[in-house]
């Protein structure tokens, strides 16, 4: 699903624009500038849903923005921003760090923080705003770059590895978003946190820090989990599997987690059922042939998984979603 974004601010009393502002912006947050252009016509916002992460595409002039902090209240305050910067040239800065971004490097960012981007030229950046709690309890740094963020008036530095691999892939996004949607977006969604899982994994490996592999575990096992839940066969000991790691160390890394990896697999289908049931095409359907083709292999107990998570059997859910997504009848008056 695609927004557009109007950046525009309204305009003084005399109807001349503000020469430092004070806005809302899906990329930036709440923010700060010194540009008026980035509030006119030139600036065009393109907003996306990426299966439950939102994606943005901005096209903007020259400027230099700050970022201000996003407090708890905030829409988007708890999330983490994967950004590229597609054309132009800009420099990051946040607290005592400082990154030099050209066409394809990309940074993380700890979106609770303040930050000013100084963009030297008319500038494109496509961003991933991911919610904190898709990342389990993994850890993102204030701000990391790219390797491959060259310094400006140098040489750029060759994007090797999983650097060179998240460049591509932001990019590859960024360029084919408008015509991925459905579930070929939440698969991206999941390649997206995968690959930012690796980055941070890789950044502790280059710092020497030990790496959070419990973490790393539940994610990946998550991510299998997902996209394999319609298989009624898939177990623990399957996702063990495939995991290359025992049942007894699965266990382990979800151990103290608000789900268990039975919970886990049983969760996913649910979810993917629920989806089922709120598309149109599938009103007629029987509720039993849905649940069967989304991992369960009882009508019964799907019935009481479902009633036990959503307040009510699922048939009775379906028509519930069926009434509310009918337009409402014209008044006679």
């Amino acid at each position: 699903m695609k927004e557009e974004s109007d950046p525009t601010p309204s305009a003084d009393t005399n109807g001349h624009p503000p020469t430092r502002a004070l806005s809302a912006n899906p990329f930036f947050g709440l923010l700060h500038t010194d540009t008026p252009a980035l509030f006119s016509r030139e600036t065009r916002c393109d907003v996306y849903d990426m299966g439950g992460i939102t994606a943005v595409r901005m096209a903007m002039p020259a400027s230099c923005v700050t970022q201000l902090p996003r407090d708890s209240g905030e829409a988007g305050s708890d999330d983490v921003l994967l950004a590229v910067l597609v054309e132009g040239t800009a420099t990051l800065t946040a607290g005592e760090q400082s990154a030099p971004l050209g066409d394809g490097d990309w940074v993380v960012r700890d979106q609770r923080r303040a930050c000013t981007w100084n963009v030297a030229t008319d500038a494109v950046f496509f961003g991933l705003q991911i919610p904190r709690r898709r990342l389990g309890r993994m850890k993102v740094a204030p701000m990391l770059a790219s390797r491959g963020a060259g310094a400006q008036g140098a040489d750029p530095q060759p994007r090797n590895g999983i650097d060179g691999v998240m460049s591509s892939f932001l990019r590859t996004v960024e360029a084919q978003l408008s015509h991925i949607a459905g579930e070929a977006a939440a698969l991206l969604a999941d390649a997206a946190i995968g690959l930012l899982a690796a980055v941070l994994e890789e950044e502790r490996r280059r710092n020497r820090a030990p790496p959070d592999s419990l973490a790393m575990l539940r994610l990946r096992a998550s991510q299998f989990v997902s996209a394999h839940a319609a298989d009624a066969e898939l177990g623990v000991e399957a996702v063990a599997r495939a995991m290359n790691c025992s049942t007894r160390y699965l266990y382990k890394a979800f151990a103290g987690e608000s789900l268990s990896p039975e919970k886990l697999i049983w969760n996913a289908r649910l979810e993917r059922s629920c989806q089922a049931l709120l598309d149109p095409k599938n009103l007629h359907r029987p509720v039993g042939t849905i649940a069967f083709e989304n991992g369960f292999n009882s009508d019964a107990h799907f019935a009481r998984a479902f009633k036990a998570s959503y307040g009510m059997p699922p048939g009775r859910f379906r028509l519930m979603a069926a009434s509310l997504a009918q337009p409402p009848e014209p008044s006679g008056d």
